[in-house]
C-alpha cells in the first residue's frame, strides 16, 4: 500500500468543509493535506564503503480556526505523533547529505481574522558524495482551503538544482540525482478563516517581526502598512484596506 497519508486526511477535511455551513463555529479551514511529507535520500556512501537509506519529514500548515486562534505551523498528523524529523546533525553524521536549510517560509498560510499560521516549512538538501534517489512528496495541486472569505493556502513544490543548471521545477516521485545536486521541497501552508482585512493590524504586525509575514505580505493580503520604524500606520491602514474593499466588491470590467 503507497502513499496512504495523502487520500485519508484529504478525505477527512472534505467531510469537514461539508459540515461547515452548519456548524462554521466548530470547523477550521483546510490543512496541508497529508499525514506528513516524507523525503528520503538512498544510495552509496563512499566514506563508509556501503549503502544508506535516509528518510526524514516535514510538517505543514494547519488551518485558522473559529476561536481567533492560527493554525499550527509545520505540524504532522496525529497518527504519526511518533515520528520527528531527522535532527540536521544526525544527517549529516551518518549520510553524505548537507542540509543547507530547514525552516518556515512567510506568506504561506493566508488567512485573517483567525490567521492560519498554518505555514509551511521548506528544506533544502544537498547531496555531496555518490548518486542518490530522491523520493519526495509531490506538490500540491489543490492548496488547502479557506473559509468565510479565508484565503487558499499556499506553497507545495519540490525544486531541482543540479550543478550544470538553474532551478528547476520537478513533479517525478524518484529522481536519480548525482552529487552536488541540491533539492528544496517546500510543504503546504494552512487555510485561511475569515477575511484578512479584518485580522488586527498589531496581530499582523507582530507576525511581521516574527517573519511569518512579509512587509509586502502584510500589505497586499492583510492592508496593513508598517512604517519604517516597526509601527503600524493607522490612518494609512485604514485608508488602505477602505480601498481593498472596494475594489473587491466592484464588478469585473
Amino acid at each position: 500500500m503507497a502513499d496512504w497519508a495523502s487520500p485519508l486526511p484529504g478525505a477527512a477535511d472534505a467531510v469537514l468543509k461539508a459540515l461547515a455551513p452548519a456548524i462554521p463555529d466548530r470547523i477550521p479551514s483546510g490543512h496541508f493535506g497529508y499525514m506528513m511529507i516524507g523525503r528520503s535520500f538512498t544510495g552509496y556512501d563512499p566514506r563508509r564503503g556501503r549503502n544508506f537509506v535516509l528518510q526524514s519529514i516535514d510538517g505543514g500548515g494547519w488551518g485558522g480556526r473559529p476561536t481567533q486562534q492560527d493554525g499550527p505551523s509545520a505540524s504532522v498528523g496525529m497518527c504519526q505523533g511518533d515520528v520527528r524529523n531527522a535532527p540536521i546533525e544526525s544527517i549529516e553524521q551518518k549520510c553524505p547529505v548537507i542540509v543547507e536549510e530547514r525552516g518556515l517560509q512567510p506568506d504561506t498560510g493566508r488567512s485573517p481574522a483567525s490567521f492560519g499560521r498554518s505555514w509551511h516549512q521548506a528544506a533544502g538538501e544537498s547531496p555531496r558524495r555518490g548518486a542518490v534517489g530522491l523520493a519526495a512528496a509531490s506538490p500540491v495541486l489543490l492548496p488547502p482551503w479557506g473559509l468565510w472569505g479565508g484565503k487558499p493556502g499556499r506553497g507545495g513544490a519540490n525544486w531541482v538544482k543540479t550543478p550544470e543548471d538553474t532551478w528547476k521545477p520537478n513533479s517525478i516521485y524518484r529522481l536519480p540525482v548525482t552529487k552536488n545536486t541540491v533539492i528544496r521541497a517546500e510543504t503546504t501552508g494552512g487555510g485561511g478563516f475569515g477575511d484578512p482585512l479584518d485580522r488586527e493590524p498589531e496581530r499582523v504586525l507582530a507576525d511581521v517581526l516574527n517573519h511569518y509575514v512579509s512587509r509586502k505580505g502584510a500589505l497586499e493580503d492583510y492592508g496593513v502598512v508598517i512604517t519604517d520604524d516597526d509601527a503600524v500606520d493607522a490612518a494609512a491602514t485604514a485608508t488602505l484596506r477602505a480601498e481593498m474593499r472596494k475594489n473587491a466588491k466592484a464588478p469585473p470590467a
